[in-house]
């Protein structure tokens, strides 16, 4: 018989774990199940750590919010990171048309910044190769990720071209990606259009700040030009598309008449060895060379 939504006995499943680290994965289940089976929809309530109490707005979790994931039909939430954004309070409610209940959880993880991390040093890294291939005419980007600094405002990137400063717009301009306060870096990047075979050369991303000395990454970009391919719709435009479909015509005309003779040829040579072979055994010799003189231009 039909029943009211029910609990689960087994809660271990709930949310491993109860209290997980900073950047773990974590897993939470609704631990409520019904018969009809149930639908779920989850809640969450933000955790304020700068007052030490849950916020007074609850909004309802759809997929992608915060990073997470859905399975089982709505009934689990995975994070695949857990952070400092996802301390709260998760509400499940599982409904029927017989009724509903709900049950409450407060995952929590300790207040993680990367400035407690930071070495004595920033880094500068290019994300590529130590050399770089592009083709004339292409569009480019080169990334530089800074790490280790406190913030944005700390630091300055400057980019080189074998040692000196430059700047072309709008065909090359440098952009910056918004400061990472989960990782403490920054990524600028280096934008080019159109390459040409001056662009070529060493471009090195500096980061220098006001009370560390300067460090730098450098990458090697050779600018080359392509190998000509043919361009066949170039071609049609040029000779024409009427002279197209007559050569394509011609084309299968002729494959056409090769395939006719070889198929000709080949049913003369068989019925020149059935002829052959209904002969009698003296005038077979006669036949063969008959035919070898035929081939040899002698008369016999």
């Amino acid at each position: 018989s039909p029943q009211r939504i029910q609990k689960y006995l087994n809660y271990a499943e709930w949310i491993i774990p109860l209290s997980p680290s900073y950047g773990q994965e974590v897993v939470i289940s609704c631990p409520l199940e019904g018969n009809p089976p149930a639908l779920y929809k989850w809640y969450f309530t933000k955790w304020l750590s700068n007052v030490t109490k849950y916020s007074n707005d609850s909004v309802q979790i759809h997929t992608g919010h915060l990073n997470i994931r859905f399975f089982n039909k709505n009934r689990t939430l995975l994070f695949d990171t857990f952070r400092e954004r996802h301390n709260g309070r998760y509400d499940c409610f599982a409904y029927n048309n017989l009724g509903n209940r709900s049950y409450t959880k407060f995952p929590r993880t300790d207040v993680y910044k990367c400035t407690d991390f930071l070495s004595s040093q920033p880094s500068v890294s290019i994300n590529s190769s130590r050399t770089l291939v592009a083709y004339v005419g292409q569009n480019l980007s080169i990334y530089c990720v800074v790490a280790s600094i406190p913030s944005s405002n700390s630091v300055l990137i400057t980019w080189l071209k074998d040692s000196s400063q430059f700047y072309t717009p709008p065909r090359i301009n440098f952009t910056k990606n918004p400061f990472d306060k989960d990782r403490c870096q920054i990524i600028a990047m280096l934008n080019v259009r159109n390459l040409t075979l001056r662009d070529s050369g060493n471009y090195s991303c500096i980061s220098a700040t006001s009370d560390l000395p300067a460090v730098n990454d450098t990458i090697l970009l050779t600018v080359t030009v392509p190998s000509r391919q043919p361009n066949y719709k170039l071609l049609i435009l040029k000779i024409g598309v009427p002279t197209c479909v007559v050569l394509i015509l011609c084309a299968i005309f002729v494959t056409f008449g090769i395939l006719h003779y070889k198929r000709k040829r080949q049913l003369k040579l068989q019925q020149a060895l059935e002829e052959y072979q209904r002969r009698p055994l003296p005038q077979k010799g006669m036949y063969v060379l008959q035919n070898l003189c035929r081939t040899m231009h002698y008369y016999c």
